[in-house]
């Protein structure tokens, strides 16, 4: 008997909670079901079985001169399927308040296919012209209302900046500018040698981004223009190959615009960022061992860094049809080297990056896609060339470059519920 009405005085608060605010919680659960079959003419770089597709391997000749990587394969998955729980709660701090946990069957590491894993987890404290976020989301530099709209897992990359962070973000509104500010750790998407790097400098990554939006009288016309500025301090190893303590950094900066036009009939977007170090966005790029003859740092091990800078632009334009869509995507990243010499660079020990003897890589991606009901279904076609050089200079540009090209056929089928 004591047991329960010890019970019952438990649950009288979470009661009387329920009959004070009947309304205050909700539960939206939604997401889709996603089939992609794709072929492919030449071996990729790509993860998960070939659905997040960057660009084509480089040639491999076998010891009779004949290429091993032109070789076509085709793949069925089913593993970007996604799951979209929204929840929204009592004010709190005199703010209204929501929460979101997202996840997907990609996995979160190469070989994890069909696994569950995390795409995004935080909650968002929301006043009149305030949003605090706090949780895992999109780096500052992936703009959800300025991006491809293309039907490939890899959502625009290496072109296009894709990184999700724990992160704190502030959005500020004014009239129509928003303010945004994103302070951020690494963990799924990480720099070289995985997320110790930032954690070893102590300071968490910071993105700024500035939007102005203008949306007709009508809401038939949009207008976004936006820039983008993002910091980063890497501490890359704490002890050096001979086993002495390190602490030496690397400074990382890039930025970002971005354009949308959208109407009635098409929507247009463009975006370009240069950078430096971006590989945790999937993007080519990273750091090396900066050039020394210091006798002192060459006995110890101890290098400095330098950054490897990268230039990647895009273009989507789409019809706007409420049952037929049709699109092209077209992307282009440039290998730019660094700004400073590099150790012994023709050693690839000396580099910490992707696509260390890439020069440029480009795409071009034309898509329709059929709307009835609940389903989506469209192909896509893309079209990739990267150019592979022979050699790098000291500065890390790519020479002697010679185009290797891939052609990837998709056909992909969603039910969104």
């Amino acid at each position: 008997m004591k047991r329960f009405i010890f019970l019952i005085l438990m649950c009288l608060p979470i009661l009387s909670m329920a009959q004070e605010q009947p309304s205050s919680f909700g539960i939206h659960l939604s997401g889709f079901v996603k089939n992609d079959f794709f072929f492919d003419t030449h071996k990729t770089l790509s993860l998960r079985e070939g659905a997040f597709y960057l660009y084509p391997e480089n040639v491999k000749l076998d010891k009779e001169g004949v290429d091993i990587n032109a070789h076509a394969s085709f793949n069925i998955l089913a593993i970007y399927s996604r799951l979209h729980l929204a929840l929204t709660g009592p004010e709190a701090f005199g703010a209204k308040t929501s929460a979101v946990v997202e996840g997907d069957f990609f996995g979160s590491q190469e070989g994890g296919s069909n696994g569950f894993r995390m795409r995004y987890a935080y909650c968002k404290m929301s006043w009149s012209n305030t949003d605090v976020i706090f949780g895992q989301t999109d780096h500052g530099f992936f703009n959800t209302d300025c991006m491809p709209e293309i039907m490939a897992v890899n959502t625009g990359a290496p072109y296009q900046p894709l990184s999700r962070n724990p992160q704190i973000k502030v959005v500020q509104r004014l009239d129509n500018f928003r303010f945004l500010l994103s302070i951020m750790s690494q963990r799924d998407f990480a720099s070289w040698g995985g997320s110790d790097a930032l954690r070893n400098a102590t300071l968490p990554e910071l993105n700024l981004c500035i939007k102005y939006n203008h949306l007709s009288a009508d809401s038939n016309r949009e207008i976004l223009i936006g820039a983008g500025a993002d910091y980063k301090i890497l501490v890359p190893r704490l002890v050096t190959d001979s086993n002495l303590v390190t602490n030496t950094n690397l400074n990382n900066y890039a930025f970002q615009g971005f354009f949308k036009y959208h109407c009635k009939a098409i929507t247009l977007k463009l975006e370009a960022t240069y950078g430096q170090n971006l590989f945790d966005q999937g993007m080519l790029g990273g750091y090396a061992y900066k050039y020394t003859t210091d006798s002192t740092i060459l006995a110890r091990g101890d290098f400095n860094y330098t950054p490897l800078n990268t230039l990647a632009a895009w273009m989507d334009i789409a019809t706007n049809g409420k049952k037929v869509q049709f699109g092209i995507f077209g992307g282009y990243t440039k290998n730019m080297g660094s700004l400073s010499n590099i150790f012994d660079w023709n050693n690839s020990t000396s580099f910490f990056a992707r696509g260390r003897t890439i020069d440029y890589v480009y795409r071009v991606s034309p898509r329709v896609v059929f709307i009835s009901g609940k389903m989506k279904m469209g192909l896509e076609g893309d079209y990739s060339v990267a150019g592979y050089g022979t050699s790098v200079n000291s500065l890390g540009e790519v020479q002697g470059v010679k185009a290797v090209a891939n052609i990837r056929l998709m056909y992909s089928v969603y039910y969104i519920f």
